[in-house]
């Protein structure tokens, strides 16, 4: 749609999806959930890059590159004004974060019981893992444990011990090598936007896991600080969620 809005010039692209648009969390989890009037086309590549639903990452290159105003709108509701996107939102508007959450992700623990972990290793990890064509959404890195967490996707749990298995299986390392399928997992990511308050994001992210008593298994953090993402027990995920929302200052007045 995208493309061929771009390539006929016009004024307006419109996606129709079952939501108002981009909103603060997922509507199944959080029914207060509020639409984000207006982003950048920068702010709306960030948070279809963390996995908002209803906006892919490349949906939205075609209409950068033609500087083409993006509207997603809820076909169940048409008379809802849903969200645009533009190159320069208007400098008064409302400006919220976002709450992306991703389920059905498997948690792979790869590393050594000494000190031979590099990060060689690690390279040699991601780097089969990408040839094999698996998506890794979220890894951390442990130098002190001297291991590597990967956060993949259920479906590919078993390719994906596979292929490490069959590049860490062979010579000397493979004393003292160790991989592992340790829980089911999901990620929140908390996508803020500049000038949402004078701390940022970050902190209130972590101050209101705390004060849940979320257990945080990894954590994955943007150096713009805008952002930042969490590896959390799946069973935690919706309370967690809707905790966060609230905490955040995000339940507001619901959308007309």
């Amino acid at each position: 749609m995208a493309l061929v809005g771009a390539g006929l010039d016009a004024e307006e692209v419109w996606i129709w999806s079952d939501v108002d648009g981009i909103l603060t969390a997922d509507p199944n989890i959080v029914p207060q959930a509020r639409t984000l009037a207006e982003l950048s086309y920068g702010e709306a590549a960030g948070l279809a890059y963390y996995g908002a639903d209803v906006l892919h990452p490349k949906t939205i290159r075609p209409v950068i590159e033609s500087g083409i105003p993006l509207r997603i709108l809820n076909s169940f509701r048409p008379g809802h004004p849903g969200t645009v996107i533009v190159k320069s939102p208007h400098p008064e508007r409302e400006l919220l974060p976002a709450i992306i959450s991703t389920t059905g992700l498997s948690l792979i623990a790869l590393g050594s019981q000494d000190d031979t972990w590099t990060l060689q290793q690690a390279a040699r990890a991601l780097q089969r893992l990408s040839e094999a064509g698996v998506e890794v959404p979220m890894f951390s890195q442990s130098f002190s444990e001297h291991s590597l967490n990967l956060v993949v996707r259920e479906q590919d749990r078993a390719h994906c011990l596979n292929a490490l298995r069959g590049e860490f299986s062979e010579g000397r390392w493979e004393r003292s090598f160790f991989l592992e399928s340790k829980e089911q997992v999901a990620t929140i990511s908390v996508v803020g936007v500049p000038g949402w308050n004078e701390t940022g994001i970050v902190s209130h992210a972590f101050a209101a896991l705390g004060k849940h008593g979320t257990r945080v298994i990894a954590v994955s953090q943007a150096a713009a600080e805008y952002s930042v993402s969490f590896c959390i027990p799946e069973e935690q995920l919706q309370d967690t969620v809707r905790f966060l929302h609230r905490e955040l200052g995000l339940e507001g007045k619901e959308d007309g």
